[in-house]
């Protein structure tokens, strides 16, 4: 099977011989898992993703509260995001946008998640401006920033949760992304782990470059932003 690198265009290679759906590419790094999900069965399993598995409501809000400070004190070390409208992708109960605005004045929050049940039970009596579908779903509209904890890896094709950035004119992003966690994918029975993707730098640089820089970055350790190590990006546009 062929497959090309969907950061830098590269022919990819096949990683893990016990495991045919993983390819790495050899330029710069990056490994994506190959799923063959359509876009029915990636709608249902996000529809129950909290609800069903129990294994994800163990991060309590104790352990993510220091997690969203940490990412909050990053970004008003790199940017100032005050008189901003700021969207959060995959945002669950809004716990990071809360964080955010008590650092901010002005800061217009707008909160999206395709998990319906999180966005039922959380966010829709939380915010006022909530968008309860895809991300890429959502009409033109124009954000100052976007921040996606954790969420890029789940898009199938990257490539399009770039173009969205260019259609909603989006000057900041705010990414954060798994960190050097190259695992043999602990498949369920039906042959699907929610992550598609394992940026490094170089990857997650070359997919924005032709129209964002990179202004900061951080490896970090575990517990600073997450259960495990974690690659946080902030990006500006040219």
């Amino acid at each position: 099977m062929s497959i090309k690198c969907q950061c830098c265009n590269s022919e990819m290679n096949s990683f893990n011989s016990q495991m045919k759906k993983t390819f790495k590419c050899p330029k710069c790094g990056h490994v994506y898992w190959h799923w063959e999900k359509d876009e029915e069965y990636i709608k249902n399993y996000y529809d129950n993703y909290r609800k069903s598995m129990p294994t994800h409501k163990q991060v309590t809000t104790a352990m993510r509260t220091p997690w969203c400070e940490n990412i909050t004190n990053f970004v008003k070390n790199t940017i100032d995001l005050s008189n901003k409208k700021v969207l959060e992708i995959g945002a669950f109960d809004g716990l990071l946008s809360k964080t955010l605005i008590s650092n901010f004045t002005n800061y217009e929050i707008h909160v999206n998640e395709y998990d319906s049940w999180a966005c039922d039970n959380y966010l829709k009596d939380n915010f006022v401006n909530v968008y309860k579908c895809n991300f890429l779903d959502i009409e033109k509209n124009e954000f100052d920033a976007l921040m996606a904890i954790d969420v890029l890896e789940h898009f199938q094709d990257v490539k399009f949760f770039h173009k969205k950035i260019i259609d909603l004119d989006i000057n900041y992003l705010i990414i954060q992304v798994p960190d050097g966690r190259v695992r043999p994918v602990r498949e369920n029975p039906n042959g699907f782990d929610p992550h598609y993707h394992l940026f490094t730098i170089q990857s997650i640089k070359k997919l924005f470059e032709s129209t964002h820089k990179l202004l900061n970055h951080k490896h970090t350790m575990h517990n600073f932003s997450a259960k495990g190590p974690e690659l946080l990006c902030i990006f500006e546009k040219l």
